[in-house]
């Protein structure tokens, strides 16, 4: 059942044990619901390691969830890795969604905050 996976997910981001980066990235591109890829989400976004940018520069390019992508969008402003700057820029300008679009400004921002 989807709740029982999301909240799952949700346990991992509050333990923040960097050994379940594995299990989340696979939970956050590859679960068919899309709350459960949000929570993954949310869950890495809790560990901020570097590991996870490129994970979530695809979910942000390609997930059909605008939630997923916006939450995508955060983690990458949190993390504040530069290596996530041109995806985040295609975001801000491209995506369809106007709350994806705002998420990926915030997270311009915060990476430009990161690195003075």
């Amino acid at each position: 059942d989807y709740r029982c996976r999301a909240k799952a997910a949700e346990a991992l981001g509050e333990i923040k044990d960097v050994n379940s980066l594995d299990a989340l990235k696979k939970s956050a591109v590859g679960d068919p619901n899309q709350w459960v890829r949000e929570w993954a989400i949310n869950a890495i976004k809790e560990l901020k390691v570097k590991e996870s940018v490129p994970i979530l520069i695809k979910i942000l390019q390609k997930d059909k969830d605008y939630r997923c992508r916006a939450k995508a969008a955060e983690a990458l402003g949190e993390i504040k890795d530069v290596s996530s700057l041109d995806a985040l820029k295609k975001s801000a300008v491209g995506d369809p969604d106007q709350s994806v679009r705002d998420s990926a400004i915030a997270a311009i921002k915060e990476l430009s905050r990161g690195n003075k």
